[in-house]
């Protein structure tokens, strides 16, 4: 006997997750509420946890969702909040700076303020408009404009990442220097400002 979604008159919140018609595809469905934004997660395991390329608005009827799925063994699960927008993919719900939609696509909770996801020192936000990725912890070393300056002390005195704007060498608009394992040490500001750093026991520079 073939599993069956939920019907229109079925008023359960919970949502129904069954096998669809085309093998390997799934069927979602619960009745949305009025006034609620739904996130849409799936599992395998029931540990590790993504979400579906969708947010749905609750109008008082059935919401349904096909997708797709590698493994046999897969479970869903909502997620919501009580509020709406006019635009929900571009509202910020969680008001970390960036939107519902760039979160779910990177994977980040739409729900919860997560201004730096990864710990590097570089907000989401900052990340995300410069190109680099809130969740590896690594760029924050980065020097992809190979100006020699890296990702976070970019940051730091506002500079662009992706732009050669600074350097080692007095030809830059501004100059830094680092020690041999690779933290600041110094920076000299355009106008000839200079300024001596030293990492803290947790590896952050201090003036």
């Amino acid at each position: 006997m073939k599993l069956a979604a939920q019907a229109q008159a079925d008023f359960s919140e919970l949502p129904s997750l069954v096998p669809d018609s085309e093998p390997g595809a799934f069927l979602l469905s619960w009745h949305g509420q009025l006034g609620r934004t739904y996130f849409l997660q799936f599992s395998q395991d029931l540990v590790n946890w993504q979400y579906l390329p969708s947010i749905e608005v609750g109008v008082s009827e059935l919401g349904v969702y096909r997708f797709r799925s590698a493994s046999p063994a897969c479970f869903a699960r909502l997620q919501y909040v009580d509020r709406t927008a006019a635009d929900y993919y571009g509202a910020d719900f969680d008001g970390d700076g960036v939107g519902n939609w760039v979160e779910v696509q990177r994977g980040l909770n739409p729900l919860v303020a997560d201004l730096d996801s990864d710990r590097d020192g570089m907000p989401d936000a900052w990340e995300f408009a410069h190109g680099l990725d809130p969740n590896n912890p690594a760029d924050s070393t980065d020097d992809s404009d190979g100006d020699g300056v890296r990702a976070k002390d970019e940051l730091t005195f506002g500079l662009d990442p992706r732009s050669a704007d600074a350097g080692a060498a007095s030809g830059g608009c501004s100059v830094f220097a680092y020690t041999a394992n690779d933290e600041l040490s110094g920076y000299s500001s355009p106008s000839g400002i200079s300024t001596s750093y030293a990492p803290d026991a947790e590896g952050n520079v201090q003036p």
